[in-house]
């Protein structure tokens, strides 16, 4: 039974191959048949040309396989031309025919004159502008009441030889509106601001009458101040005078912030000079004091400070007043209240400066400005 049935199984396998096979040939041939009954569409002949072309026939090649070679020198002809000849008759020929041929005419509109109308004259710039460097260079010291630098400056611009009248109208005004503002107690300023006046205007008699009542306020000034002061000679530098406030303490080892004094030597050299002090019952190693007020702080001193071996809680800073530590000094004095601190190490120290200690400092400054300013003569500084 098992091989009868693998014999029928191989006989129907064949006989489906080959009724496959049977319709693929009928489908070509069905194919072929219906191509060969289709009509073929032909394009028109086209028409003979009247006149023959000699052509010879082309062959074409590969592209690998075609060389083309460079032509032969003599199968190449110029044609002859004549020479161009530049001249200005040319040059004047070929600029008539580049001009435009359309020509513009410009009517005056009726009842308007053809007259060019008169143009208005140019607004002139600011003063500041028209104004020479000479004069630009002082405005602006006066605008900042450098007053002292001003003079300086007129009096270089009269040793050149500059137009002192033209300096005069441009600074005279705003130097008068700052100069009548002050306060009649700032003398040694009027006196600076209404002598750079009087030197652009040497005939002007109201401006030497003003020069001369600040000087005498300043001498005023100068002999209250000398007769409040007391005065110390050096010992060990012969024509040299110190000058300390009535505030300032007789001894070092007291509890007083900080004090001014000057010294002055026979020459008219002058200095100022700061001692700062801490006294407490303990030492803080004072590296520096800041000062505080009108919400900012400053530095008025900074290093080590040194320390007495007898007091425990003394240490102290004598030294030369710096530019900066007078500018310092000058914000101090005009603040309402004032706060020092003590930097120490491990921690820091406050202090309030006493309104009498303002004082005394700010007088000395005072001072200071006025023999700076040759206001004190060596021989009255070395009087008594």
């Amino acid at each position: 039974m098992i091989e009868i049935s693998a014999t029928v199984g191989t006989v129907g396998t064949a006989g489906v191959i080959a009724l496959s096979a049977a319709a693929v040939v009928s489908v070509h041939r069905v194919r072929r048949a219906r191509a060969r009954s289709r009509s073929t569409t032909r394009l028109p002949d086209l028409p003979a040309f009247p006149f023959s072309l000699d052509v010879a026939p082309v062959e074409v090649v590969p592209a690998q396989r075609l060389e083309v070679g460079p032509a032969p020198l003599a199968a190449i002809e110029p044609e002859p031309c004549a020479p161009l000849l530049l001249t200005h008759a040319a040059l004047a020929e070929s600029a008539e025919a580049l001009r435009p041929t359309v020509k513009v005419r410009r009517v005056a509109p009726a009842g308007k004159s053809s007259r060019p109308r008169p143009v208005a004259a140019v607004v002139e710039a600011s003063s500041a502008s028209l104004l020479p460097q000479e004069a630009l260079d002082l405005l602006s010291l006066i605008e900042t009441m450098q007053w002292e630098r001003a003079l300086n400056l007129v009096q270089r611009y009269a040793v050149v030889g500059a137009n002192l009248t033209d300096l005069i109208g441009a600074v005279e005004t705003p130097a008068l509106e700052r100069l009548r503002a002050l306060p009649e107690s700032e003398s040694a300023a009027m006196l600076a601001g209404y002598s750079v006046l009087a030197a652009l205007c040497p005939t002007n008699e109201a401006y030497a009458e003003r020069v001369a009542q600040a000087k005498a306020a300043l001498d005023g000034r100068r002999a209250l101040l000398l007769d409040r002061l007391t005065r110390d000679e050096d010992r060990w530098e012969p024509g040299t005078v110190w000058f300390n406030h009535p505030y300032n303490p007789a001894f070092d080892d007291v509890r007083l912030p900080i004090w001014l004094y000057i010294g002055r030597k026979e020459d008219g050299q002058t200095w100022l000079r700061l001692r700062t002090n801490w006294l407490g019952e303990t030492r803080i190693s004072v590296q520096g004091i800041e000062a505080i007020h009108d919400r900012m702080t400053e530095t008025l001193t900074d290093g080590h400070y040194k320390i007495d071996a007898d007091a425990l809680g003394w240490e102290w800073r004598d030294e030369a007043v710096t530019p900066y530590q007078l500018e310092v000094l000058r914000s101090l004095v005009a603040a309402e209240g004032v706060t020092l601190r003590y930097k120490g190490d491990p921690y820091a120290v406050e202090v309030e400066l006493l309104p009498e200690e303002k004082q005394a400092v700010a007088e000395m400054i005072e001072l200071y400005d006025l023999m700076r300013a040759g206001a004190v003569a060596p021989q009255r500084a070395l009087a008594a």
